[in-house]
């Protein structure tokens, strides 16, 4: 296995990354030849599922959508959908406030998760970058007090 000191990787970052990138190979990083670290490729989606993964706040809204699946709590997406646009009317009838109005693009971007694209995929379907798509699905979360980006696993 290829490895680097930390000074090489200091000078040369770039060109350590686009080998590790090309080959695949992963390399260890090293000071006073012990090994501290490694470079290895990875793909943003699974980076992405690591950290969501492993965030306190993600661990526990998984959880409860669980344990709301254990207990037959589920609905289609077409009624979550139905759910939302009916909340203005609701609303003129003096019924319980539903979840918070959807934007069109909050809309869009939702129903391309629900239909299973990709954010990468969403990104290039609306021309927009994957960092506005994972905004706008953690606006449409917090609005639906998902708390998590449960529905999306592929990125």
């Amino acid at each position: 296995m290829p490895k680097v000191g930390v000074r090489d990787l200091q000078r040369d970052a770039s060109g350590v990354i686009d080998r590790v990138m090309r080959t695949g190979r992963p390399t260890i990083v090293t000071k006073y030849n012990e090994p501290v670290a490694a470079v290895v490729a990875i793909d943003a989606g699974d980076l992405e599922d690591f950290v969501l993964a492993n965030a306190p706040e993600f661990v526990r809204a998984m959880r409860a959508a669980d344990l709301a699946l254990i207990e037959g709590h589920t609905a289609s997406a077409d009624d979550v959908f139905a759910e939302i646009e009916a909340e203005p009317m609701s609303r003129a009838r003096g019924v319980k406030p539903g979840p918070p109005r959807l934007t069109e693009r909050e809309h869009n971007v939702l129903q391309l998760v629900a239909e299973g694209f990709t954010t990468r995929e969403i990104a290039e379907r609306l021309g927009v970058t994957p960092q506005t798509v994972k905004r706008t699905l953690a606006r449409i979360f917090d609005k639906l007090g998902a708390g998590a980006r449960a529905m999306e696993i592929r990125t």
